[in-house]
């Protein structure tokens, strides 16, 4: 377990350290290939992988998974490797947590709010955009494959709009508002993972420069002061005399954390995500008013050094052997809706003018989640991208429970 953190936390600086050596690596870029490691590194067999018995257990709260656990260990019902899997799954979604939740503060540091209350228009176009494109495809969807799947369709169709216009709370309380058997809310989230995976991979290789020569450029002034002073590139070189400042940096992004997460347990846990990102991001815009906070070198480099860990830590949970015995109807509903989306995101945004980069951060931001906007601003040197895709990703939470109720209850009419 310790070997496993370990690597988690330095292996992206080995990747760094790579990319300033060999250029081709660079034009891959770091994420990308944080990314192709941990897929390596979850899929040859060094450690076990969760069975379909452990994602029944995810399904409940995190107590009750810890007793059960070594309730069905104690009485044998569980082999030391079915517990050793969930032991490193526990571990790994801790290490993700914590480093997105630490790295939020750390972009956003360095924003100017007066360059981004200028997009607010195109974020709130390319937002509605994104809404009408998740929402038809799931209505088509419907239609094509009701023939196929059954009556219960319609319930799937609602979890899909919660999840692709919110994440995976969204999901999980769609589950139970609609009633939806746990076997089928597994299905999803399994193949939610594989299909959004996907998605991510071909917007950070070719859908990035296809959709860059498709849509015009974003021509908006860089919201962060000392862009001119910094590279947009990972690769940069840390010196001694920085590291005052990168710790203090750290510091004001793990104090703003603590408090973020000491309010956000106070509610409900359907609401918990939603609430710690909402504090987090006002508290570090907060922040960002101080020129001494907003003007910190390698602070922005640093939050994407976190970024690098969670996205190979991502990486690694994906398990491809879910492609086998695939159940073809619920699978391509999902490809349909996540790629259906983004081609009808493409043709509104060419109608409307809305720049490739925020169509994309803006289709991350509802496919994949707040969290992996970051990701993606990364991969496209564009810092200006990250506050409002983080902004559409929260609305994307507060809407997503009430526009898949509304859909699954529009589809069963149907």
């Amino acid at each position: 377990m310790i070997g496993l953190a370990l690597f988690y936390l330095l292996f992206p600086a080995v990747i760094l350290i790579a990319c300033r050596k060999y250029s081709w690596l660079d034009k891959i870029g770091a994420v990308m290939l944080s990314y192709a490691a941990g897929l390596i590194i979850g899929n040859i067999g060094i450690y076990p992988l969760l069975s379909p018995d452990i994602h029944d257990l995810l399904t409940l709260d995190s107590a009750s998974v810890k007793k059960q656990a070594k309730d069905l260990f104690a009485s044998g019902e569980w082999t030391a490797q079915q517990y050793a899997a969930l032991s490193i799954y526990q571990l790994q979604d801790t290490l993700m947590s914590i480093s997105i939740l630490v790295a939020l503060p750390l972009l956003l540091f360095s924003t100017d709010l007066r360059v981004l209350v200028r997009s607010a228009k195109t974020t709130l176009q390319s937002l509605l955009i994104a809404v009408v494109a998740v929402s038809s495809m799931v209505f088509v969807g419907f239609i094509i494959f009701r023939g196929i799947y059954g009556e219960q369709l319609w319930k799937v169709g609602g979890m899909l709009v919660g999840v692709y216009t919110g994440g995976t709370p969204n999901l999980a309380s769609l589950k139970m508002m609609l009633n939806v058997e746990p076997a089928t809310y597994i299905l999803i989230h399994s193949y939610d993972l594989i299909v959004s995976f996907t998605y991510l991979v071909f917007l950070l290789t070719i859908g990035k420069k296809i959709f860059r020569k498709l849509l015009p450029p974003d021509h908006q002034q860089v919201a962060f002061s000392n862009a001119k002073d910094e590279p947009d590139s990972l690769v940069v070189k840390f010196e001694k005399k920085h590291l005052p400042s990168i710790a203090k940096g750290l510091g004001l992004a793990l104090i703003i954390v603590a408090i973020s997460a000491a309010v956000a347990f106070q509610v409900p846990p359907s609401a918990l995500m939603i609430t710690i990102i909402l504090i987090i991001t006002t508290l570090s815009l907060l922040a960002s008013l101080k020129e001494s906070v907003r003007t910190r070198l390698y602070t922005y480099e640093t939050g994407m050094y976190l970024i690098l860990i969670f996205s190979l830590i991502v990486a690694s949970m994906v398990d491809v052997q879910t492609l086998l015995g695939i159940t073809p109807v619920v699978f391509g509903y999902l490809a349909l809706v996540v790629f259906g989306s983004l081609l009808l995101q493409l043709i509104f945004s060419k109608i409307f003018k809305i720049d490739s980069d925020t169509l994309m951060v803006t289709s991350v931001a509802f496919i994949c989640s707040p969290p992996f906007v970051p990701v993606i601003a990364g991969a496209l040197n564009n810092r200006k991208i990250i506050v409002p895709g983080i902004t559409i990703g929260v609305i994307g939470y507060a809407l997503g429970n009430y526009l898949g109720f509304l859909m699954a209850e529009l589809l069963k009419i149907f």
